[in-house]
């Protein structure tokens, strides 16, 4: 039975809102839907009625092949179904017989007198163009599909006052608010009838010419399924943006257009050179670095994507020198619009320069026409937009014709939402699309420090060499963060859920949950009644292996694949919800057929599918894996065998490459170059001394310290006293690295976000008074020395002896010398003596000279009168 999805009542009614406000905005006519009775939809199902009457009173069979032919007409001008696609039917209306003939009259007749469409239909249709054209039907991939929609569409408009039109258009709309089987006319005529229930409720009857509401309705789909309702979508979603962010971008526009003048003449300088030299090189990466890294204008440009996807000077003469890539950037500076470009075969064309994506291509095209062009990347391209335009995930990715055909769309509906929206050129708009969800624009260039030098370099070093690495180092000094900021930055992808996923390390996690395991399932059958089924349900790493297998096979050019099961293999793995029954016999035939692709493969088709001309694994086909904690699980269980498989050479294009054989699926299983693995340990974790002596070896390691230079210049003040946080966290790090080990050093993430002198007390007493009580449990005398506390045997700033101690403890069996401490909570009320407190730990000593405060570095204790001053 149909019904309207859960989570969907609230999105449905804003849809349906923003038909009704874009149809009375802009009047009832308009290209892609027309609520007049001149329409093209009304003239075109009268027409459509006639031709069916004319067929009903006609027994002449070359009358009946003549009317037919007007039916199914392909002529745009003459066009009555638009579902209609397929040049088969159009053969076979002029070669059938006259039996024939009579078959296909009597399937449209019966349509015209049946109250309900029949599945049956399509399946006598399916069998006479079987009959007349055999091998073309069989190569006709989804041929019933599309036989679905032909005839949904005739029935929709010979039934118009009673019934839907049933086409993919139509179905594609109810279906995202509706669950309801896709193949059964009945269960989409009953959402149908609920979504007109919401319909008349919010909109009502737009038609003043009495339209009937069924075809009100097909044209709201037709709307929203075509690019004119894109962009409605995204000059609402930019409408509140750009009064927030237009002075900001007026202030800095002046300063980019000089970075791009410069970086465009320089570009445009090598585009005319016969030979680039690693000097012009150089030249040209110090310009667009200007660009890309400034934080005023921030996510404009994807850092390090603009030339390619890493500076390697090789590479970057490869693609400046590359004829088609020049011959497209020189007529895109020489264009007189958008779509003299995108129409031009300079555009299909440069999609093949090396290493040029859709990111590359936009980013150069913007640095010499800004006018035409954006930069497409996550930044301004990010999942949510895509996703609410119904444009495939990172569209721009090379992956053929689909690629150059959603970007070209793309930027078409950039522009016609900038004319909308009165926005001068395209960096204007990506600014805004960078920007939209910024309390302030630029905050995000300014919130996020960038990933230090060393671990910019370091880490790809380390995982080109082994594969995975681990990040390691006491608490707080940001090692999930710099994994998680190291990963965005190189996919491009805020979230993960595509080329990278995210998990944590427990006790309980096992090789079910990593690898593959048995699952119980639950689904409702058509009676309604709940079923359980079971099936080995693939974990997190082996469903990582099969998307970076699936996106290195997408990702080439000249190897023997069906692009379209593999897309539809990368769909399913990135389907949430769990498969239903028929997914999943779906998705393990798809994987079958991924693992004997695979392993037809050569070790020279390997090199070609996942490396570029440098040796290196392509940027644009690099998946990740981060763990977090990965010391706090059972390595063993977790990995069990695989294990080996993660060493570089025992990889698909490792020297000695192994394919397993998986314990509960029986399938083959490898792990591919592209797939990276970072994981993150706290050292101060006991569980460190169980790790796994064959992890150790298989990953690289490196070591994640504090960092007190990121609290450079941060000072809690409170009636002239203040005390530097980076002089406290050095002193207490000091000490417990002295008396301890440097593997329980205090991180610097616990003094990032103070800003208040609550934050600072809130910090000290919570988080790190506690991690000491714990490092030194029960240990005061040393707790009090990492304070730097002078009287051990007394209280003090943070800690009080508890009252009576001494009555309760008298005539201990190992003696009368242990006092009992507590936590001196009455400090956090008295700010100044707090701050005192705090300096007094950072070893900065107070003296009062001539009514003056001045302060003096004091490495040794000072007393508890000096405290109290």
């Amino acid at each position: 039975m149909a019904e309207l999805k859960k989570d969907k009542r609230e999105e449905l009614e804003r849809t349906l809102k923003q038909w009704k406000e874009f149809v009375e905005r802009t009047g009832k006519k308009y290209e892609h839907y027309d609520l007049t009775n001149n329409s093209w939809w009304v003239k075109t199902g009268k027409t459509v009625r006639t031709i069916v009457d004319e067929l009903e009173a006609s027994t002449d069979p070359e009358n009946i092949r003549t009317q037919l032919r007007k039916l199914f007409e392909m002529k745009k001008e003459k066009k009555l179904l638009w579902a209609h696609r397929l040049g088969l039917i159009n053969s076979f209306i002029n070669t059938a017989s006259s039996e024939e003939l009579e078959s296909f009259r009597n399937i449209i007749i019966e349509m015209k007198q049946s109250p309900i469409f029949k599945n049956e239909w399509v399946e006598q249709f399916y069998n006479l163009l079987q009959i007349s054209y055999p091998e073309k039907t069989q190569k006709l991939k989804n041929l019933r599909g599309h036989l679905r929609n032909i005839l949904g569409e005739l029935y929709g408009k010979l039934h118009i006052d009673n019934a839907p039109v049933y086409n993919t258009c139509a179905r594609r709309f109810v279906e995202k608010y509706f669950d309801f089987n896709y193949e059964d006319y009945e269960d989409f005529r009953n959402a149908f009838e609920q979504l007109k229930q919401e319909y008349s409720r919010i909109v009502g009857e737009l038609s003043e010419d009495k339209v009937p509401i069924n075809a009100e309705i097909d044209m709201m789909f037709n709307y929203f399924d075509k690019a004119d309702w894109r962009v409605e979508n995204i000059v609402k979603i930019l409408e509140s943006t750009i009064p927030n962010c237009r002075q900001s971008w007026l202030q800095i526009k002046d300063k980019l257009e000089k970075y791009l003048e410069e970086a465009r003449a320089l570009l445009l300088e090598l585009l005319a050179k016969e030979e680039i030299s690693e000097e012009d090189i150089s030249r040209l990466y110090e310009v667009v670095d200007k660009i890309e890294k400034d934080s005023r204008w921030g996510k404009l440009f994807q850092e390090g994507y603009t030339l390619m996807y890493t500076k390697d000077m090789s590479a970057t003469k490869q693609l400046l020198t590359d004829t088609n890539l020049r011959k497209f950037l020189n007529d895109v500076w020489n264009a007189e619009s958008l779509d003299e470009i995108l129409e031009s075969n300079s555009w299909k064309k440069a999609w093949g320069a090396k290493p040029a994506g859709g990111t590359v291509l936009t980013s150069l095209a913007a640095i010499i026409r800004p006018d035409l062009f954006l930069p497409l990347h996550a930044g301004t391209v990010s999942d949510d937009i895509v996703q609410g335009l119904n444009f495939k995930p990172k569209f721009y990715y090379p992956r053929g014709k689909s690629s150059i055909k959603q970007t070209g769309e793309f930027l078409k509906v950039m522009h016609k939402a900038a004319e909308s929206l009165q926005v001068d050129d395209m960096l204007e708009m990506a600014y805004y699309l960078a920007y939209r969800n910024e309390k302030e624009c630029g905050d995000i260039a300014n919130s996020r420090k960038d990933i230090p030098v060393k671990f910019r370099e370091l880490i790809p070093t380390q995982l080109n060499r082994k594969g995975q690495v681990i990040l390691y180092g006491p608490p707080g000094t940001g090692k999930t963060w710099l994994a998680r900021q190291y990963v965005v930055k190189e996919t491009g992808e805020d979230k993960p859920g595509n080329r990278w996923e995210f998990i944590t390390f427990h006790q309980s996690y096992s090789y079910e949950e990593f690898i593959e395991g048995f699952r119980p399932r639950s689904y409702e059958n058509k009676n309604n009644e709940n079923k359980i089924w079971y099936a080995v349900e693939d974990g997190i790493f082996k469903k990582m292996v099969l998307k970076a297998l699936v996106g290195g096979l997408l990702s080439a050019d000249n190897i023997n694949i069906d692009r379209e099961k593999l897309v539809q293999l990368e769909k399913l793995l990135r389907k949430k919800e769990p498969l239903s029954p028929e997914e999943y016999r779906e998705y393990l035939n798809l994987k079958k057929y991924l693992w004997e692709q695979v392993k037809e493969l050569r070790p020279k088709d390997l090199k070609g599918i996942f490396y570029n001309s440098e040796g290196l694994v392509k940027d644009e086909v690099k998946f990740y894996l981060i763990i977090d904690e990965i010391n706090r699980g059972n390595i063993s269980k977790i990995f069990g065998e695989l294990i080996t498989l993660l060493e570089k050479d025992k990889r698909l294009d490792g020297d000695y490459p192994l394919i397993v054989t998986l314990p509960y699926s029986s399938e083959p299983f490898a792990v591919p170059p592209n797939l990276y693995i970072i994981g993150t340990m706290n050292t101060a974790d006991r569980s460190i001394a169980l790790l796994d002596v064959a992890l150790r070896r298989r990953f690289a390691f490196i070591e994640v310290g504090p960092d007190p230079s990121c609290l450079d210049g941060k000072e809690i003040e409170v009636d002239g006293k203040k005390i530097t946080l980076k002089d406290l966290l050095e002193a207490l790090n000091a000490r417990i690295t002295a008396v301890k080990d440097r593997d329980h050093r205090i991180g610097h993430s616990y003094f990032m976000k103070v800003k208040t002198i609550e934050e600072l007390k809130h910090v000290w007493y919570n988080e790190i008074l506690p991690l000491l009580m714990e490092y030194f449990y029960n240990d005061w005398d040393t707790i009090k020395w990492v304070l730097n506390e002078s009287d051990i045997h007394r209280s003090n700033a943070f800690f009080t002896v508890l009252e009576n101690s001494e009555k309760y403890l008298k005539n201990l069996p190992y003696g009368n010398e242990t006092t009992i401490y507590e936590v001196n909570w009455d400090l956090m009320k008295k700010d100044e003596e707090f701050i005192k407190a705090l300096k007094r730990v950072a070893g900065i000593k107070e003296n009062i000279t001539n009514g003056k405060q001045a302060s003096e570095s004091d490495n040794g204790a000072t007393s508890n009168q000096e405290l109290n001053q």
